[in-house]
């Protein structure tokens, strides 16, 4: 199953009294890093870009607790802070991205070609060994058999289409599955602005 992320986690466990171990994705949220990215473009850190700062904090923690039983959606489990950072627990899927998969399947398709040009190029020199002791047959013989020697077709040889990234089936498989989370979305009024490979997880 697809599941769409909200933003870059990583892997961790939480622990702790009354909780049990359970393997989750936890994204932390550098305050300072918000502090400098409101400063960007802003004419210094000033009191009006840290309360920006901090409401789109604010925005993306309320959005991920609206989004609770949301389908596809990566689930916001629980959030803490500590005096320089955010903590968002998200629900675990651990298939990773769908671009790193696309990447996989991308290093294989071209292990596939390399294998294939080395077949082919094999093909040719034996074919090539064969012409050449045809030739030889043939003069030794000296027939008059000039009308059978004709020129040969391998010049012609028509090129196969590359392998695909990742199987038919699959694609369509994501492709719908998106296309629930997108009207999942929609029906709760969200509007995802970030849908790429590196925000698709797979939980298997």
């Amino acid at each position: 199953m697809l599941c769409v992320l909200p933003l870059k986690t990583w892997p961790g466990l939480w622990e702790g009294e009354g909780v049990t171990r359970t393997r989750i994705a936890l994204k932390v949220v550098d305050k300072h890093l918000l502090l400098r990215s409101a400063a960007l473009g802003g004419g210094g850190i000033g009191v009006e870009n840290n309360n920006a700062s901090a409401a789109a904090a604010a925005a993306e923690r309320a959005t991920l607790a609206a989004l609770r039983g949301c389908y596809g959606i990566n689930q916001l489990l629980f959030t803490f802070q500590d005096e320089s950072s955010l903590f968002f627990g998200l629900e675990l899927v651990p298939g990773g991205e769908l671009f790193d998969q696309v990447l996989q399947a991308k290093k294989e398709r071209k292990k596939k070609l390399k294998r294939k040009e080395k077949e082919k190029e094999k093909e040719k020199e034996k074919k090539e060994e064969e012409e050449e002791e045809e030739e030889e047959e043939e003069e030794e013989a000296e027939t008059d058999n000039d009308s059978d020697l004709s020129p040969s077709s391998s010049s012609s040889s028509s090129s196969s289409p590359p392998f695909p990234l990742l199987p038919l089936t699959k694609v369509r498989a994501y492709a719908a599955q998106l296309l629930l989370v997108l009207r999942s979305l929609r029906s709760r009024k969200v509007a995802h602005r970030d849908l790429k490979p590196e925000n698709l997880l797979l939980d298997e």
